[in-house]
């Protein structure tokens, strides 16, 4: 995968806390804490927007019986 390198400006607390965890082993370097810390981000604000695409799907759906309802059910039936 391509590399373009990116420039940012951070406050220096969040530096040294960056630092910190590097040194006590936590990440190799700066650069891999703030990719992970990146990937979390970018997950976290993705599951939030998956969460409202499904809540507006199901939105009015509440008078049907969960799925999982069904089929515990349809399993107890079949006993």
């Amino acid at each position: 995968m391509e590399k373009v390198q990116v420039n940012l400006r951070i406050e220096k607390d969040l530096i040294e806390k960056v630092d910190m965890l590097v040194r006590q082993g936590f990440f190799k370097n700066r650069t891999e804490a703030f990719l992970v810390a990146l990937n979390r981000l970018i997950k976290d604000c993705l599951k939030q927007f998956l969460r409202k695409k499904l809540d507006n799907i199901r939105q009015g759906t509440e008078k049907y019986p969960s799925p999982t309802d069904v089929v515990i059910k349809m399993h107890e039936e079949e006993e």
